[in-house]
């Protein structure tokens, strides 16, 4: 077994790169909030071989002016208080990115700085957008919800009134929830575009509290902008129902025709590897 998370996810990159042929292989790599993405990712960009580009979902958030549209749409809806529920990204041009390197065309990527408004982020012009140009042999996105599938209106308010009433899925009605699945439902054409996949799991998904809070801290420490520390665990609130409907099934695998092309990497508190299985 891989020792560390990096050595096991390279690993699998390869492995998957080298069975798409033709194009580039693509990758949807789904990861609790601090648990290592960053230091991930860099790594794989890094690689000689394979050439890999990589890129976050959270480049495609929209601008606040979009954001506040979507708050309005949900008006009253606390999962929309902030970006990240399903709906505050720019799908179709997350598609057309993915369908551009695929094709070997040039493109651009949306850059996003969290540190703008208190905290509360936004996209930068595009003239400080990413360029990018191949050839690649595999694109990687990655996300903390690349991957979540939209369980429809039955099976989310079912959840919601199964669920313990101190549990993040009840923080929020029932009526929020089922909106925001419904948001969901868009981002499957991303989805579908995927050769492989790598989930980045820990053995308790309250670990992303703490996480989160040192990549703030960090971040106000770089930039002297962001969320105190209160607003960021009122931030993490809004992403847990999330990670209760979804997290399960991402688990279980996306596909059961694609054997060996999904990863699963458990990580401890201290974000050290304790089990690595592939799907």
């Amino acid at each position: 077994m891989a020792t560390t998370l990096i050595d096991a996810v390279v690993e699998h990159v390869r492995r998957v790169a080298g069975e798409v042929s033709g194009r580039p292989a693509v990758i949807g790599l789904q990861g609790l909030q601090g648990i290592g993405k960053t230091t991930l990712t860099t790594a794989l960009a890094e690689l000689a071989s394979p050439r890999v580009l990589v890129f976050s979902i959270d480049d495609l958030y929209l601008d606040q002016t979009g954001l506040a549209a979507v708050r309005e749409r949900h008006a009253g809806n606390g999962l929309y208080v902030n970006r990240g529920a399903a709906g505050t990204h720019e799908v179709a041009r997350l598609v057309a990115i993915l369908e551009d390197v695929r094709a070997g065309r040039p493109t651009e990527i949306p850059q996003y700085d969290k540190s703008l408004h208190g905290g509360a982020g936004d996209r930068l012009p595009r003239s400080a957008w990413r360029r990018v140009d191949g050839p690649y042999d595999a694109v990687v996105l990655e996300g903390w919800n690349v991957g979540f599938r939209a369980v429809g209106a039955a099976a989310a308010e079912a959840a919601w009134a199964a669920a313990p009433a101190d549990s993040a899925l009840r923080r929020f009605t029932a009526a929020d929830v089922v909106a925001a699945d419904a948001e969901l439902a868009a981002y499957e054409a991303v989805w579908q575009a995927f050769d492989g996949f790598v989930q980045l799991d820990a053995e308790d998904v309250g670990y992303v509290y703490a996480w989160r809070l040192q990549q703030e801290q960090a971040l106000r420490a770089r930039t002297g902008r962001g969320m105190t520390d209160e607003q960021v665990a009122r931030f993490v609130d809004t992403y847990m129902p999330a990670y209760a409907l979804y997290q399960a099934a991402v688990r279980r695998g996306l596909w059961t025709d694609r054997p060996g092309r999904q990863l699963r990497v458990v990580v401890g508190r201290d974000r050290r590897v304790v089990g690595v299985t592939r799907i």
